[in-house]
Order: structure tokens, then sequence, then C-alpha cells
């Protein structure tokens, strides 16, 4: 009976959490009466740490409380994540979602064990599909912890640390049950490909099939610049930390409840305070200013709520200049501080300059005021 009512806490708690990414994830805590949690205090009583540790051991004993756990993640990452870095908190977590993954592979092999052979492909599929559809939550979770909002590029990496071939061999097991892992489970496919260029040589298998097609397709998408362009802008857009230069605070340590504001203008960027913004609206070399009239162009016709190829559509149907897309992801790439993999990626096939030079500049500063005024 106490499994049960912990177990139904934790979906209530989880579900009070999840809440907070409708509608307007940016904010960190509750401003309004009757939204919880509207401070640290309330949903860390004893620390992060102790917090994570606490429900990592009670995931351990079999109480579901994987929907806590992600939701605290997405919506309060820069105070959950690291607390889950904890050595003893991240090897129980990594234990637990190895022991799960190996548990579907098997489940799989005794489901086709006792299927007449030849077993199809397609039958194979199937049967793997069946048993990740009864641990979704799990799923869920790992793809929030190493890829949810707010997350670094090198959150995977130091998660899995000490554990790279171990999770790798797990999740390699699943995937390669399944036809096409790289559409179905493109999230956990990723993290095996990454995890598969961190090993050593002497200990990588043969590239697997998914990491072709993962590669193969993620050229093709950045290979054209306004898909490129959708990914890095809704990267920004989705950031939950002050834009102002060399601020970055983060909007879980705004002193009173609710979000930053945005500019008004555009719409996209936000910061912690009008000085911050004032300091962005000239900061070189890419000064709000211009950067704010390219949003307002780009999102005259286009918006983020559109998938990458609506929008790689939209911006060819209205001509968005190249040296605009350009200007737009050096903006974001230099924002990121080179942390972005992808803008290492992307310079590689040459689209920084090569591509985008061929087409001449076709926009002109405005001579605006400086903007002052904030979006709540």
């Amino acid at each position: 009976m106490l499994d049960v009512a912990q177990k139904e806490a934790s979906m209530i708690l989880g579900l009070a959490l999840s809440d907070q990414l409708e509608g307007r994830p940016e904010k960190g805590f509750g401003s309004r009466r009757g939204r919880w949690p509207t401070s640290p205090e309330q949903l860390f009583p004893r620390g992060p740490e102790q917090t994570m540790r606490a429900l990592t051991r009670l995931l351990e004993s079999g109480i579901g409380v994987e929907v806590l756990i992600t939701s605290i993640v997405a919506v309060h990452r820069p105070l959950a994540f690291p607390a889950l870095l904890v050595a003893d908190n991240r090897a129980r977590l990594i234990a637990l979602i190895i022991a799960r993954l190996n548990a579907v592979s098997a489940s799989v092999c005794a489901d086709i064990a006792k299927i007449r052979p030849p077993v199809l492909p397609v039958v194979r599929d199937a049967v793997a599909q069946r048993q990740l559809a009864a641990c979704p939550l799990w799923i869920t979770m790992v793809e929030a912890l190493l890829f949810g909002v707010d997350s670094k590029d090198s959150d995977w990496s130091d998660f899995t640390c000490d554990y790279n071939a171990d999770l790798f061999d797990a999740i390699h097991e699943v995937l390669s049950l399944l036809e096409r892992p790289e559409r179905s489970q493109f999230k956990l496919s990723h993290l095996a490909l990454l995890l598969w260029t961190s090993l050593p040589h002497a200990r990588r298998i043969p590239r697997p099939h998914y990491v072709y097609r993962i590669e193969a397709e993620a050229l093709a998408d950045m290979s054209d610049p306004y898909i490129a362009l959708y990914h890095f802008v809704a990267r920004e857009a989705n950031r939950r930390s002050c834009h102002g230069p060399d601020c970055q605070k983060l909007v879980h340590a705004k002193p009173t409840p609710g979000s930053f504001s945005r500019c008004a203008k555009c719409g996209v960027i936000q910061y912690c305070s009008k000085e911050c913004q004032r300091a962005d609206w000239s900061n070189q070399p890419f000064p709000h200013k211009s950067i704010c009239r390219l949003l307002r162009d780009l999102f005259a016709f286009a918006t983020l709520e559109m998938s990458a190829e609506r929008f790689a559509a939209a911006c060819r149907a209205h001509s968005f200049p190249l040296q605009s897309v350009d200007k737009l992801i050096s903006w974001a790439t230099d924002i990121a501080s080179g942390e972005l993999d992808l803008a290492a990626h992307l310079r590689d096939m040459e689209i920084f300059g090569t591509l985008f030079s061929e087409e001449e500049d076709q926009t002109a500063d405005s001579d605006e005021e400086e903007g002052d005024s904030f979006r709540s």
C-alpha cells in the first residue's frame, strides 16, 4: 500500500511540474497563487542533491518516479541535473537504465523465440516496438536527462563518463532489434552514436547501420541553410538564460517568480534586466539592433511552430536572403561559445562563407531607436 501511495504521489507531483512546460516553459518557478513550486526551497527542501538521491533510491526500489524525475529535470535542470552528476546518484541511475534496457532486449528475444522461424525483420521490429512501448516513461526520462531543455552539448558525456561502453552495449542491443531505430527511437539512436564515437577504437564495433543513416540524414538536413537556421534559432528561442553580454543568468536565479522579459520587438530574446537589454542592443559583433531586424523579417512569414521542412519552404517562398541566414547562424553560434557540435559540423561543410556568400546582402541595418521595451 505504501508503494502504491508513493507512486501515486510522485505521479501527481510530476504532473504538477509538467504543467509548467505547457505554455510558458521559460518560467523558472510559478508566480501565481496555487502554482507549485514557487521557490527552490519548496521543490528541494533538503537541497537538490539530497532530493535527487531520494528519488533515485525510490526508483531503485521499484517505485515509479520516472515522471517526477523527468519533470524536475525538464523544468528545473540547472538545479536538478548537477545533483544527478554526483557520483552515487549517477552510478545508481545509469545502472537502472542499463538494467531496464537489458530487460527489454531479453523480453524481445524471449518473444521471438516463441515464433516459428524464419522470423521476418518486420515481425522482429513489431515485437521490439511492443516491448519498448511498455516502458515509455524510462525512455522519456533518459531523453530529458541528456537532451532536454537547457541541456548543454557536454551533458551527455558528463553523465555517461566511465560508463560509455556498458551503456552503449545496452542501447545498441535494443536498437539492433529495430528496422529503422533512427526514426522510431531517434534520441536513443543519437545517444548511441555519441557513445560509439566516444569509445576507444579498439573497443568499437563496426559502425552500426543506424549511425550511417543518422549521419547521412544530418548531412542532408544541414546542407540546407534554411533547415540549419531553423535549428539554431529554435535553440536560442528555447534558452531560459539572459542574453545580455557576459550575463548568462538563469531564470532560476531570478529573485522573484516568473520568467525573464523578452524583447518586445522580436519576441525571441530574453533579458534579466533593462541594463542587459541596452548592453546587448549595441554589443559587437552581433548587436541586437541588427539581429532583431533580421528576426522580425524572418518571423513575418515563418514560425518555430512549423516543422523544419515547412520553415525552410517558407524561407524559399519569400526569398529570405542567405546573407541574413549566415548572420543569424553566426550570431547563434557566437552565443553558444563554441559548445555546439553542429556549428563545427556546419563549418566543415562550408555552409558558412562559400554557400552564403553566393548571395549579396539584401538587408540594411535600420536606424531604429534602441529597444527599451519588454514583453512580459
